[in-house]
């Protein structure tokens, strides 16, 4: 090799780690990226929560707690966290056996059979809430349903159905409904068998499916806007309308509750069940 090619080499092989050190950089330079505009509206939720200033101001002017204070001793508020709660934990509890039951019939039903119903229960994953919510309003107004926490709870069994649905599925899928079948061969009866057999192999497929079904209930505004009245309103109508007309943090002080709550409820999640329990079991759900 001549000295003049030495010098090449040199700057090639440099070139080349310096190539490598970039790629090995962009995928966590692209991670944190991604995580921090992800949870920028969180973080600015929070800053403005703990303003104190008596206006929404982000960087906050200082540090105060008045607001998270002031936020839980109002008490339109403080109705309304409970009103969603009562409303999230009824409808989480409906879908679960109803969804159960619709899953574990659409996977024993014929192919083109389990196709076309499959096709109605996920149907509300393909519409906006809000058309949802203002078919369901034009309905009960034509049934002469006063609008109550029972229409509220309807709205939001036709939303939440289908994840409940698809999560079930997908824990049917593996391996749960085979054993059942086994356990019917070997003498047991039907219900014996779901109860001491598929039961206990879709417990994490139900946890996932009753979460998202709370958080699907709890969070809805685009169909909880049209379904409720001016005496029962869920926390997300009466914080919309309060944003609305009030210029102070109280607002943003609401939804840093809301931010707090849930990471405390992940954090009781993963210590009890793990928050792989959230995903279910098994692979994706083939509806064929």
């Amino acid at each position: 090799m001549s000295e003049r090619s030495l010098p090449l080499a040199s700057e090639q092989s440099a070139a080349a780690r310096a190539g490598a050190s970039l790629r090995r950089l962009a995928l966590p330079s692209y991670l944190v990226l991604l995580s921090a505009f992800l949870l920028s509206p969180v973080i600015v939720v929070m800053g403005t929560a703990l303003t104190a200033s008596f206006f929404p101001r982000f960087p906050p002017d200082g540090l105060s707690l008045q607001w998270l204070t002031a936020a839980i001793e109002r008490r339109e508020f403080v109705d309304s966290f409970w009103i969603s709660i009562r409303i999230a934990v009824v409808v989480t509890l409906i879908v679960i056996v109803v969804g159960t039951a619709t899953a574990i019939g659409l996977l024993r039903m014929r192919a083109q059979a389990r196709t076309a119903l499959s096709v109605v229960f996920l149907s509300p994953l393909m519409f906006p809430n809000i058309v949802i919510g203002i078919g369901l309003l034009q309905w009960f107004i034509y049934l002469g349903v006063v609008r109550s926490e029972s229409t509220i709870v309807a709205g939001h069994l036709v939303v939440a159905l289908p994840f409940v649905v698809r999560l079930v599925i997908a824990s049917l899928s593996g391996h749960a409904d085979l054993e059942e079948r086994a356990a019917r061969s070997l003498g047991a009866s039907s219900l014996r068998a779901f109860f001491a057999v598929t039961l206990p192999n879709i417990r994490a497929g139900l946890i996932g499916a009753g979460t998202f079904a709370f958080i699907v209930s709890f969070a809805d505004v685009n169909l909880s806007v049209f379904l409720s009245s001016i005496l029962v309103q869920t926390l997300p109508v009466t914080l919309m309308a309060y944003v609305a007309t009030e210029p102070d943090p109280i607002g943003a002080a609401v939804s840093a509750w809301i931010v707090l709550i849930g990471v405390a409820a992940l954090f009781v999640i993963d210590r009890v069940v793990g928050l792989r329990s959230l995903s279910g079991r098994g692979g994706e759900a083939e509806l064929r």
